[in-house]
């Protein structure tokens, strides 16, 4: 890390995502992303501009320069950092651009994925420092965020047979590198893996533990059920309009519109229904279409736990009974 020197004066990073470069990419690269095989991802070479990546990565922190938050256990040996102001201002200056509404329209354009959320509490990520030895096992990250309750991740069922997938993928394509940027380890004893096979060793402990957590989280999804007041199907929508009345304010320069006016859509015995609504109306059916999408996705985590605790007792997916063939 560079010492008696303000790099970001020299550096700016302020606005990077601002360029229309970036759109293009995101344009450029997003057939890329959805046809790219064993699951979704893009290399974007040159990405960032070569003189920021440089300063970038002489400002990086080293063990000593920081107080870094240490993880040892069978999940993972790392050290990283949360608390952007322990970090050197180069650092912090990127690390707010990554949450910045130009960098999320460009991963939304490049996904498609809409409606995504900054999380500028980086909970267990941040700037990360690995070592010989270090390892981080495959994993989902927390579905519901610690610091906002209604901030929630969709994990679809594949994930895990995606990233399995992976791993295979990448051993075939480029083995282990020893010593280098990547080494793919399923020999660590204290890693976990995704491979079909389990050690016998702790197996019926570990599923306990497993099964308990299930339990847990599915307690508390069927406690919030309890939480949610009425709920009603639709989407509202909220305009403003012009009249042809010459004259009138909504055709001056700027136009002042009028409204705001309210209206709710939605399916009655197979029919679309738009219904006109007061403001007053309109916020309480926002809260009951709101309680309404909660209950599908609280119902929807609520299947996917009863999955996975289904394929834990089981030890496999339940086949379908089989009827014994009866005697003529």
């Amino acid at each position: 890390m560079t010492s008696g020197l303000d790099v970001s004066t020299q550096v700016p990073v302020l606005g990077t995502f601002d360029k229309p470069r970036f759109a293009h990419l995101a344009l450029e690269y997003a057939p890329r992303w959805q046809t790219a095989e064993p699951f979704p991802h893009v290399v974007i070479d040159d990405f960032l501009d070569e003189r920021m990546a440089q300063a970038l990565e002489r400002e990086f922190p080293l063990l000593q320069e920081i107080e870094w938050v240490v993880r040892n256990n069978q999940n993972n040996i790392r050290r990283f950092q949360h608390d952007e102001t322990k970090l050197p201002r180069l650092i912090r200056e990127m690390l707010r651009e990554l949450n910045s509404r130009q960098f999320l329209l460009f991963v939304e354009t490049l996904t498609g994925i809409d409606n995504l959320l900054p999380d500028p509490y980086f909970i267990g990520g941040g700037p990360h420092l690995a070592g010989r030895g270090d390892f981080l096992n495959i994993h989902a990250d927390f579905t519901v965020h610690p610091h906002h309750r209604r901030w929630r991740r969709r994990i679809p069922d594949e994930y895990r047979a995606d990233m399995a997938r992976y791993v295979r993928s990448m051993k075939q394509t480029y083995g282990d590198v020893p010593g280098g940027g990547l080494q793919l380890n399923e020999t660590n004893p204290r890693a976990a893996t995704w491979e079909e096979d389990t050690p016998a060793d702790g197996k019926d402990e570990t599923m306990a533990d497993d099964l308990d957590q299930l339990a847990r989280r599915y307690r508390a999804l069927a406690a919030r059920l309890g939480e949610l007041g009425y709920i009603s199907p639709g989407s509202l929508v909220r305009r403003y309009t012009t009249c042809g009345k010459p004259g009138c304010r909504c055709q001056a320069s700027p136009p002042q519109l009028h409204g705001p006016y309210y209206q709710l859509t939605r399916k009655v015995a197979g029919k679309t229904v738009t219904t006109r609504l007061t403001e007053g109306q309109a916020a309480r059916y926002a809260e009951w279409i709101a309680n309404q999408r909660e209950l599908r996705r609280v119902l929807g985590d609520m299947e996917q736990i009863s999955r996975q605790a289904a394929e834990l007792i089981l030890d496999k997916t339940p086949e379908p009974d089989k009827t014994p063939d009866q005697p003529a």
